[in-house]
């Protein structure tokens, strides 16, 4: 074969295997594969995405509101009363108001503009109100834009406290249709400014972007739209690899596809991350106003909704607090921004640069405002709702707090300690106190104290301070007495003459009256008045300890006792709540309500979860706790207690108890009025002395407390049982007394006694 021949065949050999290769099964398959595996990707992405838009959902806190406040024609409130309430829910002052939150004060009336706010019962809208005042009442409530009177309006309850979900996010869910439109000027101005015309990729921003960049040889813009950073915050890690942009991009133009503008500017502005408080970090433009200003969104200024814009460019580098400069410089180039893209004018923008950042002292919401009372609400939802139920619902829970009386005992109590320590000569903090106020016909917690300053994170005395009771125990071993009226009634005589008992251990227990001196035969009314040691215990013993203890139960103590003797001069150690759902009972006329301090769970679309509607139980003879309720009143008009009737003179009949422990190192009392119950506590965390008795502590607390908070006296309201026994003669601490009007159960009419 010719040589030539051979070559130009040989050629052709060659490139046979090559052409076979490239055109070739396999390679056709692999270029299936590349031209596939996008599609692919593409599709999983799409896949992905919806699957976890159906599945996400907002991790709102839940939001605690104390009592919202009722007003009416008649009602007793002064201006100075209702701008306090206006006050605790966040209203401003402005002459006139223009908008919702805030008021003006005038001589005798305020003129506000209410919010609109949702309860659980209906809905408040927003109103400009007049309301009059004449000799302490609510004389007129007049609707400025309807020209008439109303019956009724309610302020809405200020925020108390947040149950926060496990991720520590803080949020306030804020629809589209609620958000202010100078706010999403500001971003699209400053972020997007073609957001409402790209379809999720705005490549002339990102060209735009790039060459600002390159003239001002920084990094000044960037090119990533809203949908963009709303994938980067919803979906994407944050590592900044090719790979994860080019997610972010095919991410950004599925969304687009899957949501309408709308639904993805309301996304975003509820996500953003735009601060952080120690371990809690700030999302959305909602939880950001109450943060940064302590109010709303809705009532916020066109400067303020420009620096919460400006933000989001970077929380802790335009941080207000810290960097106020750079905030304001922030601010101005939004509101500078705005004007290149004519949402609003050069002058209102000059106006708006020219006002202070104006944020609040401290930041908004980063703990209970009541942290006593709001422990205690707290211990109420765990047991009756689970954990998990709780966290990231958004859960509305209206509460019982009355935000004028919280503020009055957080006040009154730390300023009577401090000035039972000067007045005493006592270490400065050495004393510390617990209270809790409670509404008398249904259990309801008004307010608490758990310390002199009440901190968050402090130790909750009101809630968890076991501390001796001593003789507040006492009235229920007359309680139990008076049960039996066949054997006991007011006028009984008690020997109060020198005891012995032996106890189970062999050791001899001898009782001593606190004055150390012995009365021989007294009257239930004077034993219990002046808090006879020996006399109660002698009577304890003929009812019976297991008949006391019964009693105690039966009052709402929820933990066994022991049957020792000690336990009827109140050897039992107990908490102020304790103590205040026992003489609940007595308060209310033998029926019990369990202490409550939540009023309606709400979910997060306005639906009740469950009522907390009144719990009451007929649980004592209502003829018994009369007459024990009237020792009591004898306790204060006479007995240990008797300095409260000038201290108290227009708010008595009361009816109260001292208590005080061995050696002074608790003081106590017990006490109500016919709207009010309070129990107060003094002493000290380590336990020694301090040298107060019930009645020159905790009485001096009780009745601070209760003349600010004006206690109503009591009523009389005696069962049908109940007779008066007129011109009793009775021997009173050793002479002879005639008493009038001393009730007693039909038909068991008393005696005289006492050699009268």
């Amino acid at each position: 074969m010719p040589a030539a021949r051979r070559r130009r065949r040989s050629q052709r050999s060659g490139l046979a295997p090559f052409t076979r290769r490239l055109f070739g099964p396999s390679s056709i398959y692999l270029l299936i594969i590349f031209l596939c595996a996008p599609i692919a990707y593409i599709v999983w992405l799409d896949t992905n995405l919806v699957s976890r838009l159906a599945n996400r959902q907002w991790v709102l806190p839940g939001r605690l509101y104390a009592n919202a406040l009722d007003v009416h024609p008649g009602q007793p409130l002064d201006p100075a009363g209702l701008e306090r309430a206006l006050r605790a829910s966040g209203y401003r002052t402005w002459d006139p108001p223009s908008r919702p939150g805030e008021y003006r004060r005038d001589a005798g009336s305020i003129e506000v503009f209410t919010r609109s706010f949702d309860y659980w019962d209906g809905s408040e809208p927003a109103r400009r109100l007049r309301i009059g005042f004449s000799n302490g009442a609510v004389v007129r409530i007049d609707d400025r834009d309807r020209g008439s009177g109303l019956p009724l309006v309610r302020i809405e309850p200020p925020l108390i406290g947040r149950i926060y979900p496990a991720s520590d996010e803080d949020r306030v869910f804020v629809p589209y249709s609620s958000l202010p439109p100078a706010l999403a000027d500001a971003l699209v101005a400053v972020e997007d400014q073609r957001f409402f015309d790209h379809g999720g990729l705005d490549l002339f921003g990102i060209a735009r972007a790039l060459l600002t960049d390159l003239l001002r040889g920084e990094w000044v813009q960037g090119g990533s739209t809203l949908t963009q950073q709303l994938v980067k915050n919803l979906f994407l890690s944050r590592e900044r690899t090719f790979s994860r942009k080019i997610s972010e991009i095919l991410m950004a133009l599925l969304l687009e596809r899957r949501l309408g503008k709308n639904q993805i500017m309301e996304t975003y502005i509820n996500e953003v991350y735009l601060g952080q408080h120690g371990q809690r970090a700030i999302h959305g433009f909602g939880a950001a106003a109450v943060y940064y200003f302590d109010r709303p969104l809705d009532e916020l200024g066109i400067e303020q909704l420009a620096l919460l814009a400006g933000l989001v460019r970077g929380a802790s580098h335009y941080n207000p607090r810290r960097y106020p400069k750079r905030a304001i410089e922030r601010r101005n180039h939004v509101l500078d921004r705005m004007v290149e893209e004519r949402y609003i004018d050069a002058r209102a923008a000059a106006m708006a640069r020219q006002r202070p950042l104006g944020i609040s002292p401290q930041p908004g919401w980063t703990q209970a405002r009541y942290p006593a009372v709001v422990d205690a609400i707290r211990r109420q939802l765990r047991r009756e709702y689970r954990e998990d139920d709780l966290r990231g619902a958004g859960l509305r829970i209206f509460t019982t707090v009355d935000p004028a009386l919280q503020d009055t005992t957080s006040v009154v109590t730390t300023m009577t300690i401090a000035r039972l320590e000067r007045e005493r000569g006592l270490p400065r903090g050495s004393l510390q106190v617990a209270a809790v106020l409670v509404r008398t016909s249904n259990g309801e917690i008004l307010a608490a104290a758990g310390g002199r300053s009440d901190g968050t994170g402090e130790f909750n005395r009101s809630l968890d301070a076991r501390r001796p009771i001593g003789s507040l125990v006492k009235p229920f071993v007359f309680l139990a007495a008076l049960s039996e009226p066949a054997r006991f009634n007011v006028l009984t005589p008690l020997d109060d003459s020198p005891l012995e008992i032996v106890q189970r251990n062999g050791q001899a227990w001898r009782p001593q009256n606190y004055d150390s001196a012995f009365h021989e035969d007294v009257s239930m009314m004077e034993a219990l008045a002046h808090s006879y040691n020996v006399a109660t215990v002698r009577l304890g013993l003929a009812v019976g300890l297991d008949k006391v203890i019964e009693t105690l139960v039966r009052g709402g103590l929820a933990r066994p006792l022991a049957q020792n003797p000690s336990l009827l001069l109140g050897a039992v150690e107990m908490s102020p709540v304790e103590v205040a759902q026992l003489y609940q009972s007595l308060a209310n006329g033998g029926f019990v309500s369990p202490l409550k301090g939540i009023r309606e769970v709400v979910s997060d679309r306005g639906h009740p979860l469950r009522r907390h509607g009144l719990q009451m139980a007929a649980t004592f003879d209502p003829a018994a706790v009369y007459l024990t309720d009237y020792l009591l009143q004898r306790v204060v008009s006479e007995g240990t207690a008797r300095a409260l009737n000038a201290i108290m003179d227009e708010a008595t009949p009361i009816a109260g108890k001292t208590g005080t422990t061995d050696d002074l190192r608790d003081s106590w009392f017990a006490g109500y009025g016919e709207d009010l119950l309070a129990v107060t506590w003094v002493g000290r965390d380590d336990n020694r002395s301090m040298g107060l008795t019930g009645a020159t502590g905790a009485m001096s607390v009780w009745a601070a407390l209760m003349l600010a908070a004006r206690i109503q006296p009591l009523k009389a309201h005696p069962p049908s049982d109940i007779a008066f026994m007129d011109s009793a003669r009775i021997q009173y601490r050793g002479a002879c007394r005639v008493l009038e009007s001393v009730p007693f159960i039909k038909p068991h009419r008393p005696g005289e006694g006492g050699g009268c």
